[in-house]
């Protein structure tokens, strides 16, 4: 039976809770529409994809790349790989999921996809020969090796200031899910890890530990991308949705 559009609550635009309303949905000529009710008329409009599988996956694909660097599995030292998922995923992936979520209503996951595109597309753009920014540092310095170590505590710089608004991002991730929010506030502690690395270069233990919980991070947003992929074909896996008052 027919009903009134509701506005879905944060968790249902996530995509964590079910569609309040299935029931008017529709598909037509292969599209996917939602049927409104406007002055007691029904008017069919087009549905937009959930957005937000596409930011977990872009946010945990970048970061589980830059996690064997940190912890130095099989040699890995250089931060350049970064640029193989960066870019496509962390810049572009998180942007057009952004794009998305501003046309769908959803500000929290808009806001999540462009702070997080534009830092993880930042730091892969440091790492471009032709954006002249490692040249400027090597390029001033004694030795290659100095400059380097210049970069680094420059970088120290962009991490401490990413975690502020990645911070802001936690602050409103109380009535999501404990993926989301656990996921936003381990960010936020990595952050911190390694821009306090690169200033003193190195100090292992602190790299290591932010290289871990990227790993953590990773993981938990991959398994949530899951979960909402699944909830849309009628697949409950649990994700731990916060309280809300409106509930």
């Amino acid at each position: 039976m027919s009903k009134p559009y509701t506005k879905p609550s944060l968790l249902e635009q996530f995509g964590l809770r079910p569609d309040p309303n299935q029931l008017e949905h529709t598909f037509s000529n292969g599209h996917r529409l939602t049927k409104v009710h406007t002055n007691h008329a029904p008017v069919y409009h087009r549905r937009i994809g959930n957005p937000f599988p596409l930011l977990a996956i872009s946010i945990g694909a970048t970061i589980m790349l830059i996690a064997p660097v940190l912890l130095g599995l099989r040699n890995f030292t250089q931060l350049n790989i970064v640029l193989a998922i960066g870019l496509p995923l962390g810049l572009i992936g998180n942007f057009v999921a952004a794009m998305f979520a501003y046309a769908e209503g959803n500000t929290y996951i808009a806001t999540f996809a462009s702070v997080l595109g534009g830092l993880l597309g930042g730091l892969s753009l440091a790492f471009l020969p032709w954006t002249g920014i490692q040249a400027a540092y090597i390029g001033n310095a004694a030795s290659v090796q100095e400059g380097m170590l210049d970069l680094l505590k420059a970088l120290s710089l962009f991490f401490f200031c990413a975690m502020i608004p990645v911070f802001f991002i936690f602050l409103a991730s109380f009535k999501t899910a404990v993926p989301v929010a656990g996921g936003a506030l381990l960010i936020v502690v990595s952050l911190i890890l390694n821009g306090a690395n690169y200033i003193h270069y190195p100090m292992l233990e602190l790299q290591k530990g932010c290289g871990a919980l990227f790993i953590v991070v990773g993981i938990v947003l991959w398994y949530t991308a899951l979960a909402v992929l699944n909830q849309e074909e009628g697949i409950k896996v649990p994700v731990f949705a916060l309280p809300r008052h409106d509930d």
